[in-house]
């Protein structure tokens, strides 16, 4: 809405936020895959490598140029959803409850961005399953920032979950048209 009132009813204005995304989305891959793969001296280029390598492949790939130069509101997905994996990494890394919650708020923030995104949650639900059962210790360790997390996640997406509840079909209408 606001790319409309700015640039008018105009393909500019329909293309500006996915090209505007997708240009965001190099920085947060990288800062995602910097969050996973820290530097380390005892890696080529001190571990810098990978986070580069991901940031220049989105960069440079077709398919993220075109999904991003091209208007198609899937590319306003990556930015949340790499931004999810940066802080709750950093927070699991750490310890720290704020990075968890933060990682919660962008979690929240993807399920407003793209139907697919509806299903990002099942990431972190996943692997918290996978860390109870081969590290329980470290889940109880951070329990709080996980409490933090989730209820973070939830309450930024409170409303449109409270609309699914209410209109359960919009929930599922894009992914089942899509599946048939």
């Amino acid at each position: 809405a606001l790319s409309i009132r700015l640039f008018g009813n105009t393909p500019l204005a329909v293309r500006a936020v996915p090209a505007a995304a997708g240009t965001l989305a190099v920085l947060t891959t990288w800062l995602a895959a910097r969050a996973l793969f820290p530097p380390d001296e005892r890696r080529p280029f001190g571990g810098e490598l990978l986070p580069l390598l991901a940031a220049f492949s989105l960069a440079v790939l077709y398919p993220a140029l075109h999904f991003s130069r091209f208007g198609i509101r899937a590319m306003t997905l990556l930015p949340p959803m790499t931004l999810a994996v940066w802080a709750f990494w950093r927070g699991w890394r750490q310890g720290s409850a704020g990075w968890l919650g933060l990682g919660g708020l962008f979690v929240g923030l993807s399920l407003y961005t793209f139907a697919a995104g509806r299903l990002f949650p099942l990431v972190f639900i996943l692997f918290g399953g996978y860390l109870l059962l081969t590290d329980a210790a470290s889940v109880r360790a951070r329990w709080r920032g996980l409490a933090a997390a989730t209820a973070v996640a939830l309450l930024t997406a409170a409303p449109l979950l409270l609309y699914f509840i209410r209109y359960p079909y919009f929930f599922v209408f894009r992914m089942a048209y899509v599946a048939n």
